[in-house]
């Protein structure tokens, strides 16, 4: 009896630790909850502020008009909350912008400045579009914005500054972020546009500094995180390292103004094959989206898939209030921040038989971090709503790191699903991934997706996936050898896929595999980097390596961007080619086969577009999305008109009279 009441004491006392550990355990979610719980109540008492006195200079989306700053950008989400609550207290001298503080003669109290830098930093502005909507408040002007130099203010030289721009975009630009405000996901590197280090030190210095790097461990170091020798590649140049000092240090000047008002509201036009093309916007103020696409249910709408979590429905040429899916609770909080990352609501592909089952599927990361492919349901009583009780998860993905997380899923010709998974690992630390068949991390999957909503077998594996039989691999493997495979589409009429594979430090990739293929091709990474060596230790798995059918160097463009195979009526010229572009520079190519079966590329156009995804419509035509927030669609204007030739004015000639009289 005496041992059996010490088993039953220490039972219960491991089961007391168990339950105290969990709570522990717990406390610091239920911390981070609360805290949200507030911030999210201020962020509401912030958007109705701003609907009442700001919005008239700032935009129902915080885009900016006449003019006036705009506040949706990654330079103004990351700036400290004391110094946007002085800007709002205090004003600033020779501008619009008063003092709002009611101490500085104003008509805001203290917390209600808190609540609106709160907004701004935190909140989403597809909430507060619909708040000021809802109030009737929505200003009917928006211009456009794009980036651009104060030429006149510039200490160096135009063209350095703009060489290193783009020495900045092609090294610097994921630690730091595009803005340069180090507002990445993982917050690697630290802000450059107002940064006490470059002020102070001299080019010679910070050249000096970028060639040999800083350790993670050095005291001076407040990051945590290394700064490898230069940027960690090993190709940048002196003079390169230069061009970006000098491009940096106009960012502190403030002569490189990363956002401004051009007041232009032209299109891009580009001609291919004597016909001029241009993008139309179709529209505007999406909330980072990366994808638009449709349901293939006869209905005609647009979804368009925002990074913070929602899928937004375009039908008749205007957006619906209220959106598709609202997962916006599942995904890291900080998509919201308007700073760059990979994280977040990535890619939506609906069944191909939605139309009668309602089922579609998405890509996201959770709070974690971590890839998650789920499954919803239309709701049966409204279609412009998914069910948001509906979810299912098929399958899920550790990553190790922020980035590389791929995250488009399609239906291919052959109805099965197809997810693509980058190798999850940060371009200063590679990884073998790829090559691993034991991970998703680097590959492309299939797999046959149930559509009974009651079979708890969610999927099962299409009995011809090619690595079935070495038990070594995932048996969803299809293709592997990826690093961060974007975009990736299917060419409706010849099933062909075409995967826009994002590069490293030097070369962009476009892989493609035929619409005969079996499947099991090694598109190489990471022992190559497009069509040359990377890591010379790596080994293609299989000895097989399916190299790309095209490439580009960093001096070129930065980040492949993943597009269609035309296949729409309204632009003949273009039927069965590829158009695709880089996200960072804006350039957006042509690319097909000659009569001798050789791959062509052509460049259609530069555009300002910050290219994030590409998209089709059901009946093929051809759409564009820019991160910045409209979606545009391809049109064709007409044949290029023939240059009007100069007249000619013929000399006068002697008539026989006047011939014979000049010569009296």
């Amino acid at each position: 009896m005496s041992n059996r009441m010490k088993q039953l004491g220490f039972a219960a006392t491991i089961l007391i630790v168990l339950l105290l550990s969990f709570n522990m355990l717990r406390e610091p979610f239920r911390q981070r909850d609360t805290l949200t719980d507030k911030e999210q109540a201020a962020v509401d008492r912030g958007a109705d502020l701003y609907a009442q006195y700001c919005v008239e200079c700032h935009g129902d989306f915080g885009e900016g008009l006449n003019q006036n700053p705009t506040l949706n950008s990654a330079a103004v989400r990351n700036m400290d909350a004391d110094d946007i609550y002085k800007t709002i207290a205090r004003g600033r001298l020779n501008t619009a912008m008063v003092a709002f503080l009611s101490d500085e003669g104003g008509i805001f109290t203290s917390t209600q400045i808190d609540d609106l830098v709160t907004m701004i930093k935190l909140g989403s502005w597809r909430d507060v579009q619909q708040i000021i909507a809802a109030q009737g408040l929505t200003p009917t002007e928006v211009p456009p914005i794009e980036q651009q130099f104060n030429i006149d203010a510039l200490s160096y030289p135009l063209e350095i500054v703009s060489a290193g721009r783009e020495v900045y975009l092609a090294n610097c630009f994921s630690c730091h972020n595009t803005s340069a405000t180090g507002a990445t996901g993982h917050s690697i590197g630290k802000d450059l546009t107002d940064n006490e280090f470059v002020q102070e030190n001299t080019d010679e210095e910070l050249l000096a500094f970028v060639i040999e790097g800083r350790t993670a461990d050095d005291p001076v170091n407040i990051t945590g995180n290394a700064m490898p020798p230069r940027a960690d590649n090993p190709n940048l140049t002196d003079e390169e390292i230069l061009q970006s000092v000098a491009y940096v240090r106009e960012l502190n000047s403030g002569a490189a103004q990363l956002i401004v008002d051009t007041g232009e509201d032209t299109p891009p036009t580009g001609v291919y094959d004597g016909i001029e093309y241009q993008w139309v916007e179709v529209i505007g103020n999406f909330d980072s989206p990366v994808l638009v696409t449709h349901a293939g249910d006869g209905s005609g709408r647009l979804f368009v898939v925002e990074q913070p979590g929602r899928i937004m429905i375009v039908a008749d040429g205007a957006m619906r209030p209220d959106p598709f899916l609202d997962i916006t609770a599942l995904v890291p909080r900080f998509t919201y921040s308007g700073g760059y990352t990979e994280l977040g609501l990535l890619g939506v592909a609906f069944h191909p038989d939605y139309e009668n089952n309602g089922l579609f599927f998405i890509s996201y990361n959770d709070l974690q971090g971590d890839s998650v492919i789920a499954r919803y349901s239309v709701m049966p009583d409204d279609p412009h709503r998914a069910d948001p009780n509906s979810q299912v998860v098929l399958l899920t993905q550790d990553q190790p790191f922020e980035d590389h997380n791929g995250g488009n899923i399609i239906f291919g010709p052959d109805g099965y699903l197809y997810i693509a998974f980058g190798d999850g690992g940060r371009p200063a630390e590679p990884n073998y991934n790829s090559q691993k068949p034991d991970t998703y991390l680097g590959k492309m999957l299939r797999i046959d997706v149930s559509t009974d909503v009651s079979n708890p077998e969610l999927y099962t594996i299409p009995p011809d996936n090619p690595f079935l039989a070495d038990p070594s691999f995932l048996p969803e493997i299809w293709a592997l050898g990826l690093r961060n495979p974007w975009r990736f589409t299917f060419d409706r009429v010849t099933g062909d896929m075409f995967v826009g594979d994002v590069g490293q430090w030097l070369y962009e990739e476009l892989d493609y595999q035929p619409g005969t293929s079996p499947g099991g091709e090694n598109y190489g990474w990471s022992a190559f980097e497009g069509w040359h060596t990377y890591l010379e230790d790596e080994t293609v798995r299989g000895g097989d390596y399916t190299p790309p059918i095209l490439e580009y160097g960093h001096d070129v463009g930065n980040s492949i961007t993943g597009g269609y195979v035309y296949r729409g009526e309204s632009m003949p010229g273009l039927w069965g080619k590829y158009i695709y572009a880089d996200y960072v520079v804006g350039k957006i190519w042509v690319l097909y086969r000659d009569d001798m079966g050789d791959w062509q590329n052509d460049l259609l156009m530069d555009s300002s577009f910050v290219v994030s995804s590409f998209g089709e419509d059901e009946s093929g035509e051809l759409y564009l999305v820019d991160y910045k927030g409209p979606i545009y669609r391809l049109e064709e204007i007409g044949p290029v008109p023939e240059p009007t030739p100069e007249p000619t004015i013929e000399p006068e000639t002697e008539t026989a009279t006047e011939t014979s009289e000049s010569g009296e």
